[in-house]
Order: structure tokens, then sequence, then C-alpha cells
């Protein structure tokens, strides 16, 4: 039985590759236009992200963040019915691979949850699975000022994941 353990600080990256994974391979998937709130474990306020009209913006972005060392295979995503979805991922980054695994159940268009776990399938280590679970919630339409893509922090702060990650290059 593996041991299961949260992380906290690492929510935003899993949410990068999960919304990654969950729109990157099939239209059906993607979340609708507007402004979307998502509750994780261990935070206690809804962080908030826009979608645009052409669709799922984080799709476009690399699940890394920017971070060229790391190399991922294309998700393999299946579609149990019209309110469950899996997909999986492996990544491989200095020597280490992890693969993720992600559960997505509810309505796409308005409500769904997510479970995400991380496994190190490397032999040099006896890291214990991470697991991650959050709410997804539609909330209406983007507020002024807030682009496609962008999201609006807990404390209000609204930053640009695509640009960070070009920043980084």
């Amino acid at each position: 039985m593996n041991a299961v353990r949260t992380y906290p600080h690492l929510h935003a990256s899993l949410l990068l590759l999960a919304c990654c994974a969950l729109t990157a391979q099939a239209q059906p998937l993607q979340r609708r236009a507007g402004l979307w709130s998502m509750t994780a474990q261990d935070m206690p306020m809804a962080m908030r992200q826009c979608v645009g009209t052409s669709g799922d913006d984080l799709a476009q972005a690399r699940p890394t963040g920017g971070n060229n060392s790391v190399q991922c295979d294309s998700p393999n995503w299946q579609r149990d019915s019209s309110t469950r979805v899996m997909v999986s991922a492996r990544c491989r980054s200095h020597g280490t691979t992890t693969l993720t695994k992600m559960v997505y159940t509810g309505d796409f268009n308005r409500a769904f949850n997510a479970e995400i776990t991380m496994h190190q399938e490397s032999p040099r280590t006896s890291e214990p699975d991470m697991v991650m679970r959050a709410a997804y919630r539609w909330e209406g339409a983007c507020p002024a000022g807030v682009r496609p893509g962008q999201m609006v922090m807990p404390n209000g702060q609204v930053i640009d994941p695509a640009a960070m990650a070009a920043r980084r290059r």
C-alpha cells in the first residue's frame, strides 16, 4: 500500500498539468468559456482562471511551466462516459520518471472534480505518491480586464502563466 502525501505548494503546478492533459487531446473535454474557480485541498480560498471562447488556453501551455529539462510523453486519455475522463502522462526529468494519473468526474460545462496522483517510478527513490483533489466550478463571464489564460489569485492578483513561461525561456 502506498503512502499518500499532499503538497499544498505544488497545487498550481499540478493544476497546470491537469488542465493541459484534460484539454490537449480532445475538443469535447475543453472547459466552457468564462471564469472558472478551482478549490483544492489545503487551499482555503479559490483560485480563478479565465477561459476564452477559442477553448481552454492552458492547452497551449507547457505542463512543466516552461521547464525545458522535463520531457513528457503525449497524454493517454480515456473517456468512460460523458461525466468521467481518465488521463495519464509519463514525464522524465533529471533521471526520474513520474507517472501522473488524473480522473475527472462531473459536468465539464458547469462543475467537475479532479483527483491527480503522481507516482515516481525511479528505483532510486522511495517517495510516496503525491495526491491532490480539486473542485472546478464555472462562475460566469470573465471579469473586465482579465484575458483568457490569465489567473486571478485569492488575493486578487492577476497572473499570466503563458507570459511567465515565455520570460523563463
